[in-house]
């Protein structure tokens, strides 16, 4: 269901890099470069920036790490992968508008509880002989980013418990959505309405924060709906800003 791409897009902290920490050091680029590592910088460097969301980069590095389990084995026409390109770009700026809006909104997220994440994470890098730096190049981060992937990963499991909770408001969003659920039993369907339900509030919440906050692509090959060029096709140049606007459920 749609739900699990809207939850993974924001879920990559702490659950996803913990399991996968040693792998993701190892990984070799794909369709970008490796960056220099940038671990204690307080930016990655500009020309590893290929969109920001208020201000906040997201990385080539990001893009490579997120798209490499999409391409790996298989042999994929350079169009579609910048097809494949311009929506994990897509899927990084919606998850930034959610972590912004999270921020903004709450639940809170203590600063020792992003800590413990991070702790988890070093023990585990630790156990698996690489570092926190090779890690953080790895992911195109660096260590602020990565504290505030964490704190909004554990803010957006913490809404989810929040949102399972009340059954009034999922039962009123069953009733009014009955007809993508295979039975009329609200209790057989529960987990299906949470799930539904929470991709809703992702997608609703991103198109309200859309509507606020400055969203810029610096490579122009990856603002969505363009074409691939073709060979001696010259480059187009100029940044793009998408805010289009909506609302989250209330």
């Amino acid at each position: 269901m749609k739900w699990n791409r809207y939850l993974g897009r924001i879920l990559v902290l702490p659950t996803i890099c913990l399991a996968s920490a040693a792998s993701a050091v190892a990984q070799e680029a794909q369709p970008f470069a490796a960056p220099q590592p940038a671990a204690e910088a307080d930016a990655p460097p500009a020309d590893q920036v290929v969109a920001t969301v208020d201000g906040e980069p997201i990385t080539k590095q990001e893009v490579r790490t997120t798209l490499e389990p999409q391409l790996q084995g298989q042999e994929v026409p350079p169009q579609q992968v910048q097809a494949m390109q311009q929506q994990v770009v897509n899927s990084l700026i919606e998850s930034r508008l959610v972590e912004k809006y999270l921020r903004d909104n709450g639940p809170k997220v203590e600063s020792q509880e992003v800590q413990q994440t991070i702790d988890q994470l070093d023990e585990q890098l630790e156990s698996q002989q690489a570092s926190m730096k090779d890690f953080l190049a790895s992911r195109g981060y660096t260590a602020d980013m990565l504290k505030k992937r964490i704190e909004g990963s554990i803010a957006w499991q913490k809404l989810q418990q929040q949102q399972a909770g009340d059954e009034a408001r999922l039962q009123q969003y069953f009733a009014a959505n009955r007809n993508q659920f295979q039975t009329e039993d609200f209790e057989a369907a529960k987990q299906q309405v949470l799930n539904a339900y929470l991709g809703a509030m992702y997608q609703g919440i991103v198109q309200e924060t859309k509507d606020s906050v400055e969203v810029r692509i610096l490579d122009p090959s990856l603002a969505p709906g363009r074409p691939a060029p073709q060979p001696g096709a010259p480059q187009p140049g100029a940044p793009q800003q998408g805010t289009p606007g909506g609302g989250a459920p209330r």
